[in-house]
């Protein structure tokens, strides 16, 4: 559900409202079956989610709409504060890999 519309920014307590749970609890399964906190997760799959965007040659401003945000500013800012780098330099980085690899 979150996979195929991240953009709708499902809380943790709508999905334990969804699956008739207390939040508590699907926090403690969440983070047993993971090893990370739903947010930590959330946060993962849209990166994962923005890095193919990014290589299909997405602009940061539709990634960022399709993935939530009210800005590409905020985008950019958590993307910097996960990875160190903007997606610009990010994509830049992956194509010069990518480009070694092959030999060019």
């Amino acid at each position: 559900m979150i996979i195929k519309a991240p953009h709708e920014k499902r809380s943790l307590a709508y999905l334990a409202n969804h699956f008739g749970m207390s939040e508590r609890t699907l926090s403690r399964l969440f983070k047993k079956e993971t090893g990370m906190t739903y947010s930590q997760w959330k946060n993962r799959l849209y990166l994962m989610l923005s890095f193919r965007a990014l290589l299909e040659g997405t602009s940061v401003t539709n990634i960022a709409y399709d993935l939530g945000y009210e800005t590409s500013s905020s985008f950019i800012y958590q993307f910097k504060k996960t990875l160190g780098v903007t997606p610009k330099v990010f994509l830049k980085n992956q194509l010069q890999s990518i480009l070694k690899k092959n030999g060019n």
